[in-house]
């Protein structure tokens, strides 16, 4: 996400200010969010990445179904049906029983480690770093919000995530020059929509069948692309951000999952 020190992590986001997670800026994430008082459906939110569910806050409702996740091929693919069914043993801010989420970051101690190329942003640089969830509380004014070291921007600063209903995800940088809570996947994702996930920010998703990178193929994915800019996040269900895809003022940079803990 594009924030005034950089994009954050786990894209989980990309609100745009700045340049690229973590450098220059470019633009700003906007000034309030038209759906932020919205407390109970975590309304305009940024995160990415994220969150999901797994065995200490997951997002579904009932154990017994998490075979439905992402089924990636190898070991990718078994870790995603594993994740899935860790996401669909319960969550208080509810979700889906049967299938995990598509930005899964809603446990205390996972990891994803990403590898970035062709970076033209200082605060960016090109290499492999690790994004993991640090802690879960109440941040900002969400209730059950959870801290994430940023995977991207160097130092790796923290930002805070939120996930409720079935598949909302919101992401909050306070490196912003004006925070805001925006929404970086709405509910439900698909079939394709647009949404306003802040002022001045515009999110549209599309399904994806299937995504290989450095850590596996992954199955039964979702595309969401930001304006302004050329921002395309791709995360995978029971997963979470396997691609990122950046080109925003004339800053630049990819970035793909090489592995993760769960």
């Amino acid at each position: 996400m594009l924030t005034k020190r950089g994009f954050t992590g786990l894209e989980l986001g990309i609100c745009v200010i700045g340049l690229a997670s973590g450098v220059a800026v470019v633009a700003a994430c906007g000034t309030s969010s038209d759906e932020g008082s919205d407390g109970s459906s975590g309304s305009s939110g940024s995160s990415g990445s994220s969150g999901s569910s797994g065995s200490s806050g997951s997002s579904g409702s009932s154990g017994s179904s998490g075979s439905s996740g992402s089924s990636g091929s190898g070991d990718a693919g078994s870790d995603a049906s594993a994740d899935a069914a860790s996401d669909a043993s319960g969550d208080a801010e509810g979700g889906s029983p049967t299938l995990a989420r598509f930005d899964p970051v809603r446990v205390v101690g996972r990891t994803w480690t990403y590898q970035i190329t062709n970076s033209n942003v200082g605060s960016i640089p090109n290499g492999t770093r690790t994004a993991s969830v640090q802690a879960m509380g109440n941040f900002f004014g969400r209730a059950n919000a959870f801290q994430i070291q940023d995977a991207f921007r160097v130092p790796q600063p923290t930002f805070y995530g939120y996930t409720t209903g079935v598949e909302i995800s919101e992401q909050y940088d306070p490196a912003a020059p004006t925070p805001v809570w925006t929404r970086t996947i709405d509910d439900p994702p698909l079939p394709a929509r647009t949404w306003v996930g802040s002022p001045g920010v515009t999110f549209t998703s599309s399904a994806v069948a299937s995504v290989t990178v450095p850590a596996g193929t992954f199955t039964d994915c979702l595309q969401v692309a930001r304006t302004p800019g050329t921002i395309n996040a791709t995360y995978c269900r029971g997963v979470g951000l396997v691609k990122q895809d950046v080109s925003f003022s004339g800053s630049n940079f990819n970035a793909q999952l090489t592995a993760k803990n769960f």
